[in-house]
């Protein structure tokens, strides 16, 4: 057989077949015609992150009519799809078949790990009058985004620190969250519980309403005399929110709690909070 110029080119990692035609013996009229069906580019998938969970009606192999294979495979039945699952297939790089006709082509994909994420945050946040506390840094890798319960966290869209509005939370448990996603689009959350407290001793800022705190004791009523406040809280000396009264008014009943003693927190007419003592009897 006389054959010249078969210039065959690559398309993919596969299986492939020849269609040429050969002339037989020194007639070129006459030839025969050499041919096999073969399973042609099968790209696939490439990265799925672990907890992606099971993907649904992939495809990509052809002709139709074939079979896929491999870890965390299972075939649809019905010679076009199949569906994927990276938990099954554990991490790594795996090996995707196609197979049609006896003839089988591959493709690889890659399972990949959630990134590790750390969050180092004080337990306590404390509430100050220069509200919202701007710049708090603690999640890792750089690049996340900070988010919690109660609206009281603001990213700062710099992926390094959140701006945090104590007053919203005051005297409860939140959970402060940062979201970190790599160049994989994998994505992973840590979150950090706090607690957010009224000022200790020498942490202040904070209006001194002690004076017209009245009647103090008291086993009922308080009053905040010749304040308009906005809203009020009540912390125990734990530092937990067990009373608030959103409404304007002056005053707030006590009488439902145990005796001790404890803060209020008042929202001023000028934006800024007070706070006072008050011994419930």
């Amino acid at each position: 057989a006389n054959r010249t110029n078969n210039n065959v080119s690559a398309i993919n990692t596969a299986d492939y077949s020849l269609i040429t035609n050969i002339a037989v013996g020194n007639r070129p009229d006459h030839q025969g015609v050499f041919i096999s069906t073969y399973p042609v580019a099968f790209p696939g998938p490439e990265v799925f992150c672990i907890d992606a969970g099971v993907q649904t009606g992939l495809s990509g192999g052809v002709p139709a009519g074939g079979v896929y294979g491999g870890p965390g495979v299972t075939d649809d039945g019905n010679g076009l799809t199949y569906s994927f699952n990276p938990e099954a297939a554990g991490l790594g790089t795996h090996l995707i078949s196609y197979t049609q006709s006896g003839l089988t082509a591959r493709s690889g994909v890659t399972v990949s790990a959630l990134p590790a994420v750390a969050l180092t945050l004080p337990d306590t946040l404390y509430m100050t009058q220069a509200s919202p506390q701007t710049g708090i840094e603690g999640g890792s890798p750089p690049g996340g985004v900070y988010s919690d319960l109660f609206g009281a966290v603001f990213d700062d869209d710099n992926g390094l620190s959140f701006s945090f509005n104590s007053t919203v939370a005051i005297g409860d448990t939140n959970y402060i969250t940062y979201t970190y996603t790599d160049e994989n689009g994998c994505a992973n959350s840590i979150s950090k519980k706090i607690v957010v407290a009224a000022p200790v001793s020498g942490v202040s800022g904070l209006y001194d309403l002690q004076g017209i705190v009245s009647p103090n004791p008291t086993s009922g009523i308080v009053e905040l005399r010749g304040a308009s406040p906005q809203r009020i809280r009540v912390i125990d000396p734990f530092g937990r929110q067990v009373l608030a009264q959103e409404n304007p008014a002056s005053s707030i009943d006590l009488s439902q709690l145990p005796p001790g003693v404890y803060t209020l927190l008042a929202y001023l007419d000028d934006g800024k909070w007070g706070s006072g003592k008050v011994v419930k009897r």
